[in-house]
């Protein structure tokens, strides 16, 4: 396996590690907290929702993946538009532009258990390296996922896709830990 898809994938790792450690030491009740957004007149996630987000959204990009992965010889490989507009994608994100959710993902559940979404976090990341580590190189530098605004990705693209989308929700998520210490 590619040495850098390695590193990308320990890196996301990390940060999914370090992401459940400063959250294990809240109640269910402060994950479950959703402050009141004015501008919307309407309740914004909860800290745990935010993590339910981020899990179904990895869980069904593995997918995606995987179903990509039956024809790989129909996959294409990313040319450099692709390069260019992953690279503002991942400047927007870095720069807190909103995007909308896609429609095919689940509204986070209004009170999902901290446990749960972690174990389902934890089982998702492991089929990602399974998936990583069971397809030939020249494979994984194929297009396998699609993301709209960013078009097809090879799996290095879509490791730092995905890195860029959970820091994006971590700043949200630190948002409403600061939201919850002034309660």
């Amino acid at each position: 396996m590619d040495e850098k898809l390695i590193k990308s994938f320990d890196r996301l790792e990390k940060i999914r590690i370090r992401l459940i450690k400063n959250l294990e030491h809240y109640s269910e009740e402060q994950l479950n907290y959703r402050p009141y957004n004015l501008k919307v007149l309407k309740n914004q996630w909860s800290l745990i929702q935010i993590v339910f987000h981020l899990v179904i959204w990895e869980n069904v990009s593995i997918k995606y993946m995987q179903h990509k992965l039956i024809f790989p010889d129909t996959l294409e490989t990313p040319g450099f538009s692709t390069f260019f507009k992953i690279s503002l994608l991942k400047i927007g994100l870095l720069l807190r532009v909103k995007y909308s959710t896609p429609k095919f993902l689940v509204i986070p559940p209004v009170h999902p258990k901290f446990h749960d979404v972690c174990s389902t976090w934890e089982q998702s990341r492991a089929m990602l390296k399974r998936l990583i580590e069971k397809t030939p190189d020249d494979i994984l530098k194929k297009g396998i996922f699609q993301y709209p605004p960013a078009s097809i990705l090879n799996m290095q693209q879509t490791l730092e896709f995905m890195q860029a989308h959970l820091k994006h929700h971590i700043r949200q998520i630190k948002a409403r830990r600061k939201k919850l210490q002034n309660l």
